[in-house]
This record gives C-alpha cells, sequence and structure tokens, in this order.
C-alpha cells in the first residue's frame, strides 16, 4: 500500500506539473496570439482607410472633370496634379492613357504629350505606329511623383503603348467600353529601373478634346506599406488577393500580390526559440475590402517576433511543480521508513495486548455486571426519590389541617373569646401552642414547598405586576416581625425600575418573605433593607436585582458556598435559638433559579449579609391584563 501511495504521489505530481506548465505556456501563446491580431486589425484598418480614399478620388475623378469643365494641355497637366495631390497619399501616381485607333489620332495625341509635358523633358513619340483600326493605350501624362518609382524620371513613359500590358489593357478596356471605375492588381512593370513590385490600380473613363482617355491611379502598395513601418515588429507580410470572372474566357483568375512588411532574420527567429513557420500554417488576419467592381482581400502574416512566447512563467511553473514533488515524494519515502518501523513496534505491542486480552475481556463482563447493577440501584433511587416527594407532599397536605385546628383553637384561648379563663397560665399555655403551631406550619410549608419544586409540580406563572406594591405588602407583613425587635425595616427602589414588570408576583413574594425573614431573625440591632435597581447581566440582557441587607450576625467565609444548600445550619447554637431546619434559603435559590434568575451572597461577620437576587426585566405593556395587581 505503501508503494502504491509513493508511486501515486509521484504520478499525481508530475501530471499536476505537466499541466499547470502547459496551462501557462498555453496562455502565453494566446496573449501572444491577441497582441499580434491587435496589431494586424489595426495595420489592416489603416489600409483599407487609404485604399477608401483613393477609390474615393478616383470616383469623383469624372464627375468634377465635367462640372469644371475641360482643360487643355498643360490646364490639364495642373487639374490632374492637384487633384491627385490633394486626393492622394504620397504613395499613389497618376497616369494619363489616350486611346488611338488611327495613324491620325497618334500624330495629335503625340502633339498634345509634347505640349502636356514641361520643357525641360525631352520628349519624342516613338516609331512604331499602330495600323489604321489597332487600338493604342497611349501613357500620354504622369504626375512627377513617379520620379521616385523610375529611375530615368518617367521619360521614358511618355508615349508608352499599355496595349502590350495585359493587366494594363484590361483595365483600360474595362473602363472605356464598359464605362466605369474599374480596378485591379497589376504585377507588371512598364520600366525596366522600376521597382518589381505589385500595385492596385484604379481607373476611371474620361473624355478628352483627342478622344477617350483613362485616369489612372496607381497605388505603390510597398510604399504604402513602407509608411505603416510602426507595425512591422508583428506583422511580417501582407497579401492582397482578387478573384474575379474573366468575361472573355470565362475563367475564374486570381491575383496575389505578396509584398514584405519585415525582414525575417533566420538567426534572430532561431534566437526566439521557435522555428520558422510556413505562411500557410502561421498566424494570419484577414480584412475585405469591397470596391466598385471587385472585392480585393488583406492578409496579414505573423513575423517571427510574433511567436516570441514568454516561457519564464511555464519554466518557472514547471521547475516548482518538480521541486514540489521531489519534497513531497520524499516525505512519503520517508514516512513510509518510519511506518515500517512503527509496525515492528505494533507487532510487537500487539502480541502483549493479545495476552491482556482475555484478562480485560473478564473484567469487561464484571463491569457490565456492576453497570446492571448500578442502573438498577439508580432506577431504585429515583423510583424512592419519587415516593419520599409523594410522601412529603401528601403528609405535608395531611398534617396541615389538624395545625390549622390547633392554630384557631389555641388562638380563640389564647384571646379568650368565648369568656374570661380563670387561671392565665392556660392563656400562656395556649399562646405557647399557637407560637408552636405556626412554627411548625412554616417548617410543614417549607417542606411541601421543596417537595412540589423535585416533583416537578410548581410553574411559575408570568404577568404584569407592581414591584414598588409587591415591596410595599412584604413590608407592612414583616413590619410587626422588625418591630418586636426593635429593628427599623426599609425599602428601596430606584426611579429607573419600570412601574410595571412581568413576574410571578406570587413566588417573588415568597422569595422576598424568606430572605428578609430571615434577615430579621439573625440581626439583633440596626435596619434590614429591601431594595431594587436595574442590572444587565454579563450577555448583555436586561434585569434587575432585589437586594437583602441586614446588620446581623453575619456568616462566615468558608460556610458561605453552603449557605443555599439543603437542610443546612450554619451553627446548631443559632439553630436552637431561632428555629428552622434550613430550607428558606434552599427553597429561594430553586425558585430563582426557575426563574432564569441568580441569587448570591456577600457576608461579613458582626457586620452584616447582603444577599441580592438578579431576575431578567421585562417592562410590562399598557395594553397587557393587570388583573393581578387589583
Amino acid at each position: 500500500r505503501q508503494i502504491r501511495l509513493f508511486s501515486l504521489v509521484l504520478i499525481l505530481g508530475l501530471f499536476l506539473t505537466a499541466f499547470t506548465t502547459a496551462a501557462i505556456y498555453r496562455n502565453s501563446v494566446d496573449e501572444a496570439h491577441g497582441r499580434f491580431q491587435d496589431v494586424a486589425s489595426r495595420f489592416l484598418n489603416d489600409l483599407s482607410v487609404q485604399l477608401d480614399s483613393v477609390s474615393s478620388s478616383v470616383a469623383q475623378f469624372p464627375q468634377l472633370f465635367q462640372i469644371m469643365g475641360e482643360p487643355r494641355e498643360v490646364q490639364l497637366a495642373d487639374f490632374i496634379d492637384n487633384f491627385t495631390a490633394v486626393n492622394a497619399s504620397k504613395a499613389v501616381t497618376s497616369f494619363l492613357v489616350l486611346v488611338s485607333d488611327s495613324p491620325e489620332k497618334r500624330t495629335q495625341i503625340g502633339a498634345a504629350i509634347s505640349k502636356l509635358n514641361y520643357p525641360e523633358v525631352e520628349f519624342k513619340m516613338p516609331d512604331t505606329a499602330a495600323a489604321s483600326g489597332d487600338l493604342e493605350y497611349l501613357l500620354a501624362y504622369f504626375s512627377w511623383l513617379e520620379k521616385e518609382v523610375s529611375s530615368d524620371g518617367g521619360a521614358a513613359l511618355l508615349g508608352l503603348n499599355l496595349y502590350k500590358y495585359g493587366d494594363y489593357r484590361r483595365l483600360i478596356e474595362t473602363a472605356v467600353f464598359q464605362d466605369r471605375v474599374s480596378l485591379a492588381l497589376v504585377s507588371d512593370t512598364l520600366s525596366s529601373d522600376a521597382k518589381q513590385t505589385g500595385r492596385l490600380v484604379f481607373a476611371s473613363p474620361i473624355s478628352s478634346e483627342t478622344g477617350p482617355a483613362v485616369l489612372l491611379e496607381v497605388v505603390h502598395l510597398d510604399l504604402l506599406i513602407g509608411a505603416s513601418d510602426v507595425y512591422a515588429p508583428l506583422v511580417s507580410e501582407i497579401m492582397l488577393s482578387e478573384s474575379y470572372l474573366d468575361e472573355k474566357s470565362g475563367d475564374r483568375v486570381n491575383n496575389e500580390i505578396l509584398l514584405p512588411v519585415l525582414e525575417v532574420d533566420t538567426n534572430i527567429a532561431q534566437g526566439f526559440g521557435v522555428a520558422l513557420k510556413p505562411r500557410e500554417q502561421g498566424w494570419t488576419k484577414t480584412r475585405e475590402i469591397v470596391f466598385a467592381d471587385r472585392t480585393v482581400q488583406l492578409n496579414a502574416f505573423a513575423s517571427q517576433a510574433a511567436y516570441n512566447i514568454d516561457l519564464d512563467a511555464a519554466m518557472t511553473s514547471a521547475a516548482v511543480g518538480l521541486l514540489l514533488t521531489s519534497l513531497l515524494g520524499y516525505v512519503v519515502y520517508d514516512q513510509m521508513r518510519r511506518s515500517n518501523r512503527v509496525v515492528e513496534i505494533v507487532n510487537r505491542r500487539t502480541r502483549a495486548l493479545k495476552e491482556a486480552h482475555s484478562e480485560l475481556e473478564s473484567h469487561y463482563k464484571l463491569l457490565q455486571n456492576l453497570n446492571t447493577e448500578v442502573e438498577e440501584a439508580r432506577r431504585a433511587a429515583e423510583a424512592a426519590n419519587l415516593a419520599k416527594s409523594e410522601f412529603l407532599a401528601t403528609m405535608s397536605h395531611e398534617l396541615r389541617t389538624p395545625l390549622n385546628a390547633i392554630l384557631g383553637f389555641s388562638e380563640i384561648i389564647e384571646s379568650q373569646t368565648l369568656g374570661a379563663i380563670g387561671d392565665k397560665r392556660y392563656v400562656e399555655y395556649a399562646n405557647d401552642i399557637h407560637v408552636s403551631g405556626r412554627h411548625l406550619l412554616s417548617i410543614i410549608n417549607d417542606i411541601l414547598d421543596l417537595a412540589k419544586l423535585e416533583a416537578g409540580r410548581i410553574e411559575i406563572e408570568i404577568s404584569p405586576l407592581d414591584p414598588r406594591l409587591l415591596v410595599e405588602r412584604v413590608t407592612g407583613l414583616l413590619n410587626h416581625q422588625a418591630e418586636e425587635k426593635g429593628l427599623k425595616l426599609e425599602f428601596a427602589i430606584a426611579d429607573s425600575i419600570p412601574e410595571r414588570i412581568r413576574g410571578d408576583e406570587l413566588r417573588l413574594r415568597q422569595v422576598m418573605i424568606n430572605l428578609a425573614s430571615n434577615a430579621i431573625k439573625f440581626t439583633h440591632e440596626g435596619s434590614v433593607t429591601i431594595s431594587m435597581d436595574p442590572k444587565p447581566f454579563k450577555n448583555g440582557a436586561a434585569g434587575w436585582v432585589l437586594s437583602v441587607k441586614d446588620t446581623g450576625i453575619g456568616i462566615p467565609e468558608e460556610k458561605q458556598s453552603v449557605l443555599f444548600d439543603r437542610f443546612t445550619q450554619l451553627d446548631t447554637t443559632h439553630s436552637r435559638r431561632h428555629g428552622g431546619v434550613g430550607l428558606g434559603l434552599a427553597i429561594c435559590r430553586e425558585l430563582v433559579q426557575r426563574m432564569d434568575g441568580i441569587i448570591e451572597v456577600s457576608s461579613k461577620q458582626n457586620v452584616g449579609t447582603t444577599i441580592t437576587v438578579q431576575l431578567p426585566l421585562d417592562e410590562a405593556g399598557d395594553d397587557e391584563d393587570d388583573a393581578s395587581l387589583i
């Protein structure tokens, strides 16, 4: 299993490393491709805008030519120069082609050419003349920008018959015979000194004084593309292509012109770490331009610089992945060695455990028997406790009935309601009987309340009550007891205590009476003070505090922790002096806990004792039933 885990860690680590590295490499390739697509898109957009400008210029020329009236001789040359200079870029030159179909027309055109050109150009009409009826497309004028693309200044082109150049012939014939603007990709060069580059030529038909004529706008694509060399780092070549149906032959003709934008150095390309790719397999961006009668497709091809992929992130990812895989593999291998040692130790201890297993089984069976006996004893104890509680509740109830009769008759005898008693000792005896009966009834009531609490038969009833009226009633009940001992019974209620709160008035009065009577019982001089103050709980919930403070004998610190236990007397001497069985405070604690409160004691011997009860403060609404306060 460990060997399988080790193999799985290595395989998974290598797989994740390869997957992450490949993903990072693909992201780098996508980023490089996105940069090329953005640059190529802007490059092709610039080219299309310039070509559209030339196309618009050519389309406007015949209309402007007719509006302005036909210029003659030198005026015609100036008109063409001015028009093309305004409406075309420096990569565009203009040719004026005149059509001749007879020797007479040829002579007339020669005379016009002589007048059109500048004096410094020596023009001599070629000797070769066409027979009558043969067409000649004679180059009569060219804009002087043409000298930048022809080393002899273009003088040798004057009078040149473009009929023998197939691309120019077809373009001129379309313009003349179909009387519309046309264009074509032309690869022919008119001069041996001209650059061997492709051109995009627009032809616009016009009528001159010598007959049919054609204005040729020649777009020198190498100059046009060279003006946009800012895109060269990522674009290597531009291809212009067109496909059209030849009207004479009926065949589909495809023309392509490939122009370099960036000369690619093979050594530099190899330095990028990527082999040169064939154009057909490389990145490309395509855009179509629709002119008058043709659709020209522009294709931009990526340069080797465009394939320059940043491999640093991929290499870093691979290195980190291999390092982590190696570390994890070492950890697993080390864990295997540790596990083998642990297995040996476990085997030795397992044998020892097997020897002790039989002994543990016997102990387990013994524990099961003991658990069974303990469970039976617990159930018996619970049943006995329940029976005890029921017995106490029943007996307390049965004892209260005769005690009430004894108290009543003893009070009648003591007060001599039915007539005078001869001997006063009987009155004293009746008083003793009455006091003892009241004490016994109090004990029975405490036992009955405790039994009810244990049996869960006491419920807390929440209703609106007036805390000030409650304290006044309690002090009214205990005033007589305090006056007999010469004590001052006081109460203080904070103004911030609401006039009406929600609680169990009966149980609150029982708690107050128990605490206050206990304070009076153990106080020989001084005062007993009952107070109410608002105080939130530690968790932030609203609460209020009932405090009973006396100046009595106090409680030793070691006895305070058991003060609220049942049947607890702090001192047997005090028990004999003051009476009671130690149930009052235990009942108070049970009631306070059932009201979700907290009871605490703070005392110092011969100084006094303060018992505080903190309860939730829930203010009663005005619309709640206040019958309990009446």
